[in-house]
C-alpha cells in the first residue's frame, strides 16, 4: 500500500469524508473559511474517499495553476456520475486530449458566433438592460427572477443563433 503525503486538513469520516461538515456549517462555504483559519492557505478536503487539495490564497493559486498548470490538469473521476450518464461526455466531464479537442472546437464555434467580440458584449448588455427595465416596472411586486433569467439567457442564445430575441407574446403562452 502506498502512503499519501497530503497537506493537513480536517479529519475525514469513513465513506463521507468531510462532506457532512458542509451541512453543519451553513452555508457550506463557511466550513472552508474555518478550515482556512485553522490549516492555512492550503489544506486537504475529503470528498467521500477522495482527497482534494484546497488552495485559498489568490497568489498561491495563481502561482500554482498559471506557472505550473500542466502539472494540475485533469479532473476528479466520479465513477457514479460516469455510470449515470453512460460515460464521460461534454466539456465539463471529459479530461485529457478529448477535453482539449472539445474545448478548441467550442471556442472556435463561439468565436464564429461573436464570443470575444463586441457583438457578443452588445447583445448581453442589451439583454441586461431589458432585464432591468422589466424588473423596474414591477418594483412593487414579488418577482420570480428565475423566469426572467431563463428568458434573458434564452434570448441571448436565440439572438446569436437565429438573429432575434424571444417575443414577449410567445413567452407568455
Amino acid at each position: 500500500m502506498t502512503e499519501l503525503y497530503l497537506s493537513p486538513g480536517p479529519v475525514p469520516l469513513p465513506f463521507a469524508g468531510n462532506l457532512l461538515s458542509l451541512y453543519i456549517h451553513e452555508p457550506g462555504y463557511e466550513a472552508f473559511r474555518l478550515w482556512t483559519k485553522k490549516y492555512g492557505r492550503f489544506f486537504t478536503f475529503w470528498m467521500a474517499n477522495r482527497p482534494a487539495v484546497v488552495v485559498t490564497d489568490y497568489q498561491l493559486m495563481k502561482e500554482t495553476l498559471v506557472k505550473d498548470g500542466a502539472a494540475y490538469t485533469g479532473r476528479l473521476e466520479m465513477p457514479l456520475s460516469r455510470w449515470v450518464r453512460g460515460g464521460d461526455y461534454g466539456i465539463v466531464e471529459t479530461t485529457g486530449d478529448l477535453w482539449q479537442q472539445q474545448r478548441r472546437f467550442v471556442l472556435h464555434v463561439f468565436r464564429d458566433f461573436g464570443m470575444g467580440k463586441n457583438l457578443m458584449e452588445e447583445r448581453v448588455l442589451a439583454e441586461v438592460s431589458d432585464f432591468l427595465e422589466k424588473c423596474n416596472k414591477r418594483v412593487d411586486e414579488e418577482l420570480d427572477l428565475r423566469n426572467y433569467f431563463d428568458i434573458s439567457v434564452g434570448s441571448i442564445i436565440n439572438s446569436i443563433l437565429f438573429g432575434f430575441r424571444f417575443d414577449e407574446f410567445f413567452v407568455l403562452l
